[in-house]
């Protein structure tokens, strides 16, 4: 399979495209380099593009004749979403609308989507299951949300599959050291 990994340049999407790479398949990368790295993009091509470019994401999808996508971009930093909440729905919820767009336009219809347990707010309980009410309590968890109720809509709609990872900070090393974390400022 040929999988594009939006976000792909960065500390989760690196190991993402790794673990594709190890497993058969071709990450495709893309990613604007906002917060990722270019040498963090080794085991398949980089396409350098903002996924607010419907155009750029339609174009890579076809020319790298893509079956699934795995959406991992966006902003990551809680506290920076209650002070500018609209670069958090631009960057974690517009974009997605943009790249759902993009692929049914071009007939990939296979997405995993990087979300957040901050959709839970403060939970009730704990471990949380994942039927838990689900009540954000800051820009970042919400737009995340949004994001969610979006993929159900495709699901229903346009005949979509759709997976949400739910976790919270993610963490570790590389053991074979070739890549690991490099958030400057470091992640809270």
């Amino acid at each position: 399979m040929n999988i594009l990994v939006c976000g792909g340049a960065g500390f989760i999407g690196s190991h993402v495209s790794k673990s594709i790479r190890r497993a058969g398949h071709v990450p495709v990368v893309f990613d604007n380099l906002s917060a990722g790295h270019e040498w963090a993009v080794q085991w398949g091509p980089l396409v350098r593009g903002d996924l607010s470019d419907r155009d750029a994401v339609e174009a890579a999808l076809r020319t790298h004749a893509i079956d699934a996508v795995i959406q991992l971009a966006g902003s990551i930093n809680v506290g920076e979403s209650m002070q500018n909440p609209g670069k958090y729905f631009r960057n974690n919820f517009s974009i997605s609308v943009s790249l759902l767009e993009a692929m049914d336009a071009v007939g990939v219809r296979k997405i995993v989507f990087s979300s957040t347990a901050a959709i839970y707010g403060i939970p009730a309980a704990s471990p949380i299951p994942e039927d838990a009410v689900k009540a954000p309590i800051n820009p970042y968890g919400e737009a995340k949300y949004f994001t969610e109720r979006l993929l159900d809509w495709y699901t229903k709609a346009r005949q979509f599959q759709c997976l949400a990872l739910r976790y919270f900070n993610a963490a570790g090393a590389d053991p074979e050291g070739e890549i690991g974390e490099m958030h400057s400022p470091k992640p809270t």
